[in-house]
């Protein structure tokens, strides 16, 4: 396991991996919601980067504020006990499981969104066209 403190440098390996696919994911959503912005300009005649801005900060908001909320909650069903100095193997087990286990969860969901995603690159090359037609290059 990566958090044991007699194999100290499993948490840089951890923390390696959590950068890796926070890079890749931020750079995956800017895209997608360029895309995004360009359909919905094609659908509405409206440019409305402003509110696809301010959507995505708030459900990022919630997210987070959902998450630290939970993490207590979280705590309280694997049996953790603040007062006693070393957890069960019980209460450690939980907390491994469902601190990896909720993640890989949502992970797996926003890769089913991800496969869902109807904008093609064929597809955001004929928006495009379409677009810079209309009202033309940007």
């Amino acid at each position: 396991m990566a958090l044991r403190p007699e194999r100290p440098a499993l948490q840089l390996l951890a923390c390696g991996f959590v950068a890796f696919t926070g890079a890749g994911f931020w750079t995956i959503y800017g895209s997608a919601v360029a895309d995004v912005i360009d359909y919905d300009e094609l659908q509405t005649g409206q440019r409305r980067e402003g509110s696809f801005a301010a959507c995505q900060s708030w459900i990022s908001k919630v997210g987070i504020a959902l998450g630290v909320g939970a993490s207590g909650w979280i705590l309280q069903f694997t049996g953790f006990d603040s007062k006693v100095p070393v957890q069960s193997e019980h209460a450690i087990f939980m907390i491994r499981l469902l601190l990896s286990g909720i993640p890989v969860a949502g992970l797996l969901m926003a890769l089913v969104a991800v496969l869902r995603f109807e904008l093609t690159e064929r597809g955001m090359e004929e928006i495009r066209q379409r677009l810079e037609a209309q009202r033309g290059t940007v």
